[in-house]
């Protein structure tokens, strides 16, 4: 058992659409990444046009806005309950052919 674990710099991810501008924080954490924050605030109108940014001043103003929404993570027991849910669903559709 090391007194010091190796800590890991958090990683950031943006990703740029004609719809929306997504960021996200992970961690290392036991071998496996982890998010920590996800956030997502709609692309400027005409900052993107297909493939290329058009206006990237917009789009960078969009990523620094005060009001990105940070969207909750959920929780184990919410990620448990959906599971069940989903298997539920799938039962019953087999169920009813």
């Amino acid at each position: 058992m090391f007194l010091f674990q190796r800590k890991y710099r958090p990683l950031l991810g943006l990703d740029i659409t004609t719809s929306s501008v997504k960021l996200i924080e992970l961690t290392m954490a036991g071998g496996q990444y982890r998010v920590e924050a996800y956030a997502a605030e709609p692309t400027p109108q005409n900052a993107i046009n297909e493939k290329a940014i058009v206006d990237a001043e917009a789009v960078g103003e969009a990523v620094q806005r005060p009001t990105m929404r940070f969207v909750p993570l959920k929780t184990v027991d919410q990620l448990d309950l959906q599971a069940v849910r989903r298997v539920r669903a799938r039962l019953v559709s087999v169920a009813q052919r």
